[in-house]
């Protein structure tokens, strides 16, 4: 099992590779999850990589943020690069920059970031079928089901093991944008979930939304069991010690060195938010994984231990550490021909010859040890010789000079060949503008009154959740789209293929999906289509799921883009977007209820924060959260500006049919407004 650990500065990669991690993952300037790390420039990179390759570890490169639609062309600029640099992976998030990676550099081994929320075997398969070589899955998986996904899949599985959790599944939180402007889905989380909430009737403000970190530094040998084929430290703005500290202790434990209690002091004693839990690994959900009253200073007074156990070996000179690659040679000489030596490297096998002709000796004759010895002589190479054989005459001379020439040479040769240059095709991306569409109705609702109503309702489509839709007594199959859960365990998707395979039978052909795995999960309807959860915000993203998932009735383009960005999303396939509802800001495996309240109440309830502003809290299936903006996304009247959009997508949560009734007149008359609304990222964007 590879460890990987985090390198937010090149200090921190010093740390990680000294102190034992088989691969380091870093940012660059832009374009991924960590922007307020230190990170790495063109000329960092460089010598970060280089670091790595000459000490024999991997070096991985974080694209794992979505991309805007005139950010592409430097994005091209960066992924040559990389090409050229021949880094070990790219973890990225965007499909759009799957696809670019895909046609451009197709030898680069690509990453799924956990920031693509793949959380089951289907949403694996799914990236699979797209060259993706590793995912890293959802950190809010049991043992129980990375196994399952472990048996059903081919790709390597990355887990993370220890660090911050984030309460919100990755990729799927909103609320930092909705609140400031600042996405975490481009690398600028403000952490609202570290601040301070209560529910409605509660007096105290408490961290509600604050998960302790992780360390499954005791569930080790089960991930090993299960074959994980990494495990991943969080900590890419954490400094070099802490990275020192977490590497080398589970450096030992995965080689097997019994962990002592003064270990587990240090390590739980580097950085400390408010005590550490082994999140979900082994079924575990509750209010045990939070620190409600967590530390203001989590650095304080505990880095001096590390400092102390790790100062001299982060000073040590780094050259110890040098990783040579051993090579076998093989050399021949006969009288009257010249030298030929074989390095043999793994699957790469070089020979060459020398100039010079072997001779008679007249005295000192040239032996097997005088040849290995000189071949041997290998000093500042990559190169260290393993094994050495010789078909050799007797009595037979070479000077020196000669044998070290032809060594040289099959330095040379052999250095040549293992540096295959991969392979570059140049694209060119074009930019345009979405042609003039007129816009028809969706609908979407959260409950059977709603979809009752909607059905009455002139619209060219109404979403609904399947159960919905399967105990409603009345249904409209051509006109009904079903809407899955957003999270779904393979434990789970027995239930789900059981009842969508009675709406099939029943005529229902339309399914809106809201994961990549819905995409496999649906490949018998006929018509699907994608919501905003997708987060696609370019052209290319567009075009590579289309390819993949087939024809799509619609796609839902991200709402964190403003209207000139989503005019630039230029694609054949008809683009929705929300422009009423409160949206969904996070979707979370832990029931807040339940934690903050000590019980779960079935009914919404508003999360308060320190300005006052309420975010409804709703259940889902699984005893999970869904987390809602504080004021609705309200567009009527300001409909015209928003251009090129096939499908405006009116979505019902909370609401009783009467005040449905009076947002969708609004609508009719593109005209009204609300006592208290927002206008979303229609005339803001995201930074």
């Amino acid at each position: 099992m590879e460890l990987l650990s985090p390198a937010g500065s090149f200090e921190a990669l010093k740390a990680a590779v000294k102190c034992g991690a088989d691969a380091v993952y870093m940012g660059l300037k832009q374009f991924n999850a960590r922007a307020s790390a230190v990170n790495f420039d063109e000329n960092e990179v460089f010598k970060g990589v280089t670091y790595c390759k000459e000490r024999g570890r991997k070096c991985y490169i974080t694209l794992n943020t979505i991309l805007k639609e005139k950010e592409i062309s430097d994005l091209i600029l960066v992924l040559k690069e990389l090409n050229d640099l021949q880094v070990d992976g790219v973890i990225v998030q965007d499909l759009g920059i799957v696809r670019l990676l895909g046609k451009m550099a197709p030898e680069l081994r690509v990453h799924g970031s956990t920031q693509m929320s793949v959380h089951n075997s289907a949403g694996v398969k799914f990236l699979e079928k797209m060259g993706i070589r590793r995912v890293v899955l959802s950190r809010e998986l049991p043992l129980s089901e990375i196994e399952t996904i472990k048996r059903k899949t081919d790709a390597e599985l990355e887990v993370f093991g220890h660090g911050a959790l984030c309460v919100c599944y990755s990729g799927q939180c909103y609320m930092s944008s909705f609140i400031g402007e600042r996405s975490g889905n481009r690398g600028r989380c403000a952490q609202p979930c570290r601040l301070k909430y209560h529910f409605d009737g509660q007096k105290k403000d408490r961290h509600l939304m604050s998960l302790r970190d992780l360390s499954l530094i005791e569930q080790v040998d089960e991930l090993k069991r299960i074959g994980v084929d990494s495990l991943k430290i969080e900590g890419r703005l954490k400094g070099e010690y802490y990275v020192a500290a977490v590497t080398d202790i589970y450096r030992r434990a995965i080689d097997g060195v019994p962990i002592t209690q003064k270990d587990l002091e240090l390590l739980h004693g580097v950085f400390d938010r408010g005590g550490y839990t082994k999140g979900y690994l082994m079924d575990g959900k509750g209010a045990e994984m939070f620190c409600h009253e967590k530390k203001e200073n989590p650095y304080l007074n505990l880095e001096a231990k590390a400092v102390e156990t790790y100062q001299p070996v982060l000073r040590e000179e780094d050259r110890t550490l040098l990783t040579k690659k051993k090579v076998a040679a093989k050399v021949s000489l006969k009288l009257g021909q010249p030298l030929e030596l074989t390095f043999f490297l793994g699957e790469h096998t070089i020979s060459v010859k020398g100039e010079m002709p072997a001779q008679q000796a007249g005295n000192a004759p040239l032996d097997k040890e005088k040849l290995r010895n000189s071949i041997g002589k290998l000093g500042d190479t990559p190169y260290e010789l393993d094994s050495f054989s010789a078909d050799l005459e007797e009595n037979l001379f070479l000077p020196a000079k000669e044998v070290n020439l032809v060594r040289r040479k099959a330095v040379l040769a052999l250095t040549e060949q293992i540096a295959h240059k991969y392979q570059w095709n140049p694209y060119f991306p074009q930019r345009g503008e979405r042609q003039k569409a007129n816009p028809e109705w969706i609908i979407q609702v959260r409950n059977e009154e709603q979809y009752a109503w909607a059905l009455r309702q002139q619209a060219a489509y109404v979403i609904a959740p399947y159960p919905i839709v399967l105990s409603s007594q009345k249904q409209i199959p051509e006109r009904t789209i079903l809407s899955l859960p957003r999270i779904l365990f393979d434990r789970e998707m027995p239930a789900l293929k059981k009842a969508l395979q009675t709406l099939r039978e029943k005529g229902f052909r339309k399914a809106m999906a809201s994961n990549l795995s819905h995409i496999e999960l649906l490949r018998e309807f006929p018509e699907i289509c994608c919501d905003m959860f997708f987060n696609l915000t370019n052209s290319e993203a567009v075009k590579q799921l289309e390819f993949y998932a087939g024809n799509l009735l619609f796609a839902g383009l991200s709402a964190e883009l403003n209207i000139r960005e989503l005019a630039e999303v230029v694609s054949t396939v008809p683009a929705a977007v929300p422009v009423y509802g409160y949206l969904p800001v996070m979707v979370t495996e832990n029931c807040l209820k339940k934690t903050a309240l000590g019980h779960c109440k079935k009914v919404p309830l508003q999360l308060i924060d320190r300005k006052g502003e309420g975010f409804y809290v709703d259940c889902l299936p699984g005893c999970r959260n869904e987390i809602f903006n504080s004021h609705p996304l309200f567009m009527a009247g300001r409909l015209r500006e928003i251009k090129g959009i096939e499908y405006f997508i009116l979505s019902f949560t909370f609401e009783t049919v009467e005040q449905c009734e009076n947002i969708i007149s609004m609508y009719r008359l593109n005209k009204g407004n609300m006592e208290t609304f927002t206008r979303g990222h229609f005339y803001r964007g995201v930074l």
